[in-house]
């Protein structure tokens, strides 16, 4: 059997594999935005770009943000919205495409919680489960925590909320606007009728947060802050679907 030098097969190899074929497969490219990750015994530090998301490796919750050299005390709570939920175990692991992927466990929801990093700097959180073991979905949620005295401004629906320091509640959202001091934020929803409720400090509570949830039939405070046909009627009931049982959110710091 005749053997060919290996400078003879790395001529073939080019000759058949283009350098312009080869440079269309996105996995042959380096990529310099892919997410960085920094792992200690307490968090997972993410960092892509100009943005490090830092995740806290008890339960897998985003636990801070930072955009430049600005810092932005926003984080998810432990605590589930609307049910006693137990944690089992976070995993995380680096995508095909670059992406960090942290995922937590509960029990009964979300029975799986998925955080990913992307390449491009967005997060996307989903929050999936089979059943509730019975239990209505109105008001299952996530809660965010968020430093009220860098608020400045808030937009749901493409609708600026008057004072920041108001509650408000809104029984369907597909986006909301957070402009802190430094830091700006738009949470997406990509499924419809999910529920977004603010809940600012009062004398009683330093405690600032936004729920995102599931609807209830009565919302808390009110439907929205725009007056309707009549401002003094009560909101009609909404009737809450059983088949929801999936949160799909985008997260944009800038």
């Amino acid at each position: 059997m005749k053997l060919f030098p290996l400078t003879w097969i790395a001529f073939l190899f080019i000759s058949v594999f283009p350098e312009d074929l080869i440079k269309e497969n996105p996995y042959n490219q380096p990529l310099e935005n892919n997410p960085t990750v920094r792992e200690s015994t307490v968090d997972l530090q993410v960092r892509v770009g100009e943005k490090l998301y830092v995740f806290g490796k008890a339960q897998g919750t985003l636990d801070k943000v930072k955009v430049g050299m600005h810092v932005l005390p926003f984080s998810q709570n432990q605590k589930i919205e609307g049910i006693h939920s137990d944690f089992h175990q976070v995993t995380w692991k680096r995508l095909k495409d670059g992406s960090i992927q942290i995922q937590s466990t509960y029990k009964p929801w979300p029975a799986l919680l998925t955080w990913l990093v992307l390449p491009d700097g967005r997060l996307k959180m989903e929050a999936t489960s089979a059943n509730t073991n019975g239990r209505p979905l109105d008001q299952l949620g996530l809660g965010f925590d968020f430093p009220e005295e860098e608020l400045k401004k808030i937009a749901v629906n493409n609708q600026e909320i008057g004072k920041p320091e108001q509650n408000s509640g809104f029984n369907s959202f597909t986006t909301a606007w957070f402009e802190f001091d430094y830091v700006k934020l738009l949470i997406r929803s990509e499924l419809s009728g999910l529920a977004l409720n603010t809940h600012f400090a009062t004398a009683n509570s330093s405690h600032s947060d936004l729920v995102i949830s599931f609807p209830s039939v009565e919302l808390n405070p009110a439907e929205s802050n725009s007056p309707g046909p009549n401002p003094g009627a009560q909101a009609p009931a909404r009737a809450v679907s059983t088949d929801l049982n999936k949160m799909i959110l985008w997260f944009d710091f800038h």
